[in-house]
């Protein structure tokens, strides 16, 4: 009872339900990932993993910091990775067209 009192008084709010969101002002360095994505998120930073041992890594860094302003493959989004994923094909398509490899 003295919890609800004083969360009226100091206008506190409680957000402890699903599919909650929450309003405010952040300073620094925010990643957000939604829990309902994170299966995805995860399936999709798998997939660019395990193609990032097939290119060379400063092309790729060096994308990662102009596009994304990050090296991390940690803190990018599903779209990013999605993005980043594509980006790593083309560098393998290319090269092994330039091979003459199928």
């Amino acid at each position: 009872m003295m919890l609800k009192w004083l969360a009226k008084k100091l206008n506190i709010q409680f957000n402890d339900g699903e599919r909650s969101i929450q309003i405010g002002n952040v300073t620094g360095n925010v990643i957000v990932q939604h829990g309902a994505n994170q299966e995805e998120l995860l399936k999709e930073r798998a997939l660019v993993e395990a193609l990032m041992p097939k290119v060379p890594w400063p092309p790729i860094r060096d994308f990662m910091d102009r596009t994304f302003n990050t090296r991390q493959v940690k803190a990018l989004n599903e779209h990013q990775l999605y993005r980043l994923r594509r980006y790593v094909e083309t560098v393998i398509r290319n090269r092994d067209q330039a091979k003459g490899v199928k």
